[in-house]
């Protein structure tokens, strides 16, 4: 669930910027946000 939150972030990351390095920046802070999210959805 989470991952596909992240995804879509990413997808409307490059629709507005066209930009690897942008959305590759954005991915990691969305993974770091989600950290707990995802250990608790693994539980």
């Amino acid at each position: 669930m989470h991952l596909v939150d992240i995804t879509n972030s990413c997808s409307s990351c490059v629709a507005e910027y066209g930009n690897y390095p942008a959305l590759i920046k954005l991915n990691i802070e969305m993974l770091i946000i989600n950290i707990p999210n995802i250990i608790r959805a693994l539980r």
